[in-house]
């Protein structure tokens, strides 16, 4: 059984793709209002939001127990707007060596509509521990939270 591994989904979202992007790299705080039962806070500890290299902390529920996962930006790029995460701390840690979340936001000048990809790239300490379809589908449920969040406070602009 390989350790390693790499799970993803992709989430249509109807607000502008940049839009997106910048929400999660730059102001992740806000998904304690966009879907709090999941997400309770984002804080940041080190660096600032938005810049490659800031650390923040994550408290969230995780198969219906309190968690915490302190991650560090490794890249974020706005122009192809990108974003990986690596956990440097936190319940994950305890199943897994390694554990990266990257989203990649792709935009369709067909429709107007974009698509957030989120992919979770692990190594499981061991092989008891489980894929990380959970912690996916939090990111998913979250990317649609966020997406109506966003398109709410753009229509309130217009």
């Amino acid at each position: 059984m390989s350790k390693c591994g790499k799970v993803s989904a992709d989430v249509e979202i109807k607000s502008p793709g940049d839009k997106f992007h910048e929400m999660v790299a730059c102001k992740p705080y806000l998904l304690s209002k966009c879907s709090p039962e999941a997400i309770q806070t984002v804080d940041l500890l080190e660096g600032q939001w938005g810049k490659q290299g800031y650390i923040a902390c994550w408290n969230f529920s995780f198969d219906g127990k309190p968690s915490k996962n302190t991650t560090i930006a490794e890249e974020l790029d706005f122009k192809n707007k990108s974003g990986t995460w690596k956990t440097i701390e936190g319940n994950l840690t305890e199943l897994y060596k390694n554990f990266k979340i990257i989203l990649q936001v792709t935009s369709s000048e067909e429709n107007g509509s974009s698509l957030a990809k989120w992919t979770l790239e692990y190594e499981k300490l061991n092989d008891n521990a489980p894929d990380p379809t959970t912690m996916l589908q939090i990111l998913v449920d979250y990317g649609k939270r966020a997406d109506a969040y966003l398109t709410q406070a753009l229509l309130q602009c217009n």
